[in-house]
């Protein structure tokens, strides 16, 4: 109510928050348990339900491989009569963060400081003082660990038990894990943590760069939400480089993690927060990263927002244009660095390239499966002609983003016995989950030929509207409400996973989405009573690599093959069905089949062969073959590319 009371608050939380910083590592992970067990309890008291656990793990960036393992970690941290206490809450937490025995492994080897004691529980003594001590001096070759004193202290930090914290300490194994992933063990340097502005005149090669990966996602990178909110947290916190991961959007780019269940967002939201947030906290520049999966046509949407929203602030032109080294983060502050692949060519554009002697330009080439040509870019180097794959289509088909929905996993397609099926779903993945408000799926509307239905929990029932279809000017849109239209489905369904729909009786967010059980099943490149001999003849019938089709093995019921062309041959990759995930090769996993086939149709399946056209019953009637083609047969079962580290 008056200036002295409002500088009192300032005061206070100053205090406050100096004394989080300053507070150890334990003891924050203490206080945020506690604050998330709270959130959720009900009964304030001082325990939890197993359901409220449930709800609770999300949160926690767990997902559990099935319930009878989640059973299992309950056992094992003691719970009974299906609570759990705090002090089992937090041996159930740290479970799930250190349950890696490979990091453990590492303790064992004869090269280590000291040898690991016994790690097959965790609450028994694994490191004793003076082998703690070997640990800091010859692995992290830290030098105060020459001073026992000190060393006994920053154990006593990390052990649990006040009985324990005795003169000679020893932890336990989860003690030690929670010391080694803790900040009094990290790499970083707290002296350097203050910058001096005498020492930013040098290349901005010389300096390590605090930096984000994924910055947009607020929790794991398989299911969790996207947010402008993200990149505001980075930025506020001091981070100088974030990444966008750019994929072509309904009629704008858009940014999310490719080929996962994460949310997205939209590319022009997310640069305008970057722009309003990049130098609030320090004036030193801020680089982006842009990971690129646009076509052509939204990459020049990209280039115009950015020229837009930064203005002056992008770095569009050298700082100094006869320099030999980089600009120096003095020279560069206020300004905003993009960090891009270079295009190649000008598409349609024919040059010549003098200082190598090459021709480069256009080639097109018929594509018999498809009946079109297809353009792609050509070089002519020492009498040899070199050509790409087809460019991406520029034109775009506002058809296309109409079909965005069908790929998502919230999508069901025609559901037997719709209305029924889709509410013992949502009442399935809800027993799993713990129930969250705004758990969702969508599917075909069993009544209406163009219109479909979104069935949510609210409050411990399922309810469903329907999604209604309309047409303007020879465009579809759809609609929940008259007064709102969407040109998608897709888009439809994205609006109200960030803006709650709003009824006469309630507000609602749609959160969790209800994974279809067998979203194969709709696919038509997929075979349930196909031999391998009927798929091989299917594969002769297509004349070109990148045919494929995927089919349940004869006789396995969790067993799948895909086969394919690739070299001019017909060849197979064997898909196990192992639990709730498809196994590709030995390491490769995937949610769903569909999922596999759109991750290939990006990245090569084998050497450099895509999933181009999919085999399917009226593509066979099409095509015939007249030639002998049993040379193209292959005996045995290939192997697939090593998939990416980041799937």
């Amino acid at each position: 109510d008056s200036p002295e009371e409002a500088q009192k608050w300032l005061i206070g939380l100053e205090l406050l928050r100096e004394e989080t910083l300053a507070a150890p590592t334990p003891v924050l992970i203490e206080s945020w348990l506690r604050k998330q067990m709270y959130s959720v309890n009900q009964t304030k008291t001082n325990s939890l339900s197993v359901k409220e656990l449930k709800s609770l793990l999300p949160m926690l960036n767990y997902k559990a491989p099935s319930s009878r393992a989640l059973k299992d970690r309950l056992q094992e941290v003691g719970v009974k009569k299906d609570r759990l206490d705090f002090e089992q809450f937090h041996k159930f937490y740290n479970l799930m963060m250190f349950e890696q025995n490979e990091i453990l492994d590492e303790f064992k080897r004869e090269a280590c400081s000291f040898i690991l004691g016994n790690t097959d529980k965790q609450d028994a003594s694994a490191v004793l003082l003076h082998d703690f001590q070997r640990f800091l001096i010859y692995d992290q070759k830290e030098p105060w660990a020459n001073d026992l004193t000190h060393v006994r202290e920053l154990m006593t930090i990390f052990i649990d038990d006040t009985m324990r914290k005795t003169n000679d300490p020893e932890f336990t194994v989860s003690e030690f894990l929670s010391f080694l992933f803790s900040k009094e063990n990290s790499v970083w340097d707290e002296k350097f943590s203050e910058i001096n502005n005498l020492d930013m005149n040098n290349p901005l090669s010389h300096y390590w760069i605090s930096s984000s990966h994924n910055t947009y996602l607020t929790g794991d990178q398989i299911r969790s939400e996207s947010s402008t909110e993200a990149y505001v947290r980075c930025l506020r916190l001091g981070c100088r480089c974030v990444e966008l991961d750019c994929w072509e959007g309904p009629g704008e780019p858009i940014i999310y993690h490719g080929w996962t269940r994460t949310t997205k967002i939209k590319f022009e939201d997310v640069v305008k927060a970057i722009n309003e947030h990049a130098f609030v906290t320090t004036d030193f520049p801020v680089i982006l990263s842009i990971e690129e999966h646009c076509p052509i046509e939204q990459q020049r949407q990209m280039a115009r927002i950015f020229k837009e929203v930064f203005g002056d602030k992008l770095l569009s032109e050298p700082v100094e244009h006869m320099a030999e080294q980089l600009p120096s983060p003095t020279q560069l502050k206020g300004k905003i660095i993009l960090k891009h692949k270079k295009l190649n060519v000008e598409g349609g554009v024919t040059t010549r390239d003098f200082r190598r002697g090459q021709k480069q330009g256009d080639l097109e080439i018929w594509d018999p499966v498809d009946q079109r040509w297809n353009r792609h870019y050509c070089v002519i180097s020492d009498d040899k002609l070199y050509y790409a794959e087809e460019y991406e289509e520029e034109e775009e088909d506002p058809r296309k983003y109409q079909e965005l929905h069908c790929v998502e996993p919230w999508f069901h397609g025609r559901m037997k016995e719709g209305r029924l099926m889709a509410e013992q779903l949502i009442h399935d993945y809800c027993a799993e989950t713990g129930g969250q408000d705004g758990t969702f799926l969508v599917r075909q509307s069993d009544r209406y030929v163009h219109d479909f239905t979104l069935s949510f929990w609210r409050s411990g029932r399922v309810q469903h509207c329907r999604i209604r279809s309309g047409s303007e000017g020879g465009h579809t849109y759809f609609f929940l409400t008259s007064n709102l239209h969407f040109p998608s489905v897709f888009s439809l369904i994205q609006h109200y996973r960030e803006n709650p729909l709003r009824c006469q009786d309630f507000e609602l967010r749609l959160t969790e989405a209800v994974p279809s059980p067998d979203p194969h099943l709709q696919e038509r490149w997929f075979y349930s009573n196909l031999s391998r001999g009927q798929a091989e003849d299917y594969l002769l019938r297509i004349p070109r690599d990148g045919a494929f089709l995927i089919r349940q093995r004869e006789g396995e019921l969790d067993s799948y093959a895909i086969t394919f062309r690739g070299d001019g041959k017909v060849k197979h990759c064997r898909i196990q069905k192992d639990g709730n995930v498809y196994l590709l090769g030995t390491t490769t996993e995937f949610e769903s089949l569909v999922e596999l086939v759109n991750y290939f149709k990006k990245k090569p399946l084998y050497r450099k062969i895509k999933l181009r056209y999919p085999v399917t019953p009226e593509l066979v009637e099409r095509f015939s073959t007249n030639e002998n083609c049993s040379s193209i047969y292959m005996e045995t079962y290939v192997k697939p590319n090593e998939i990416e580290p980041s799937l």
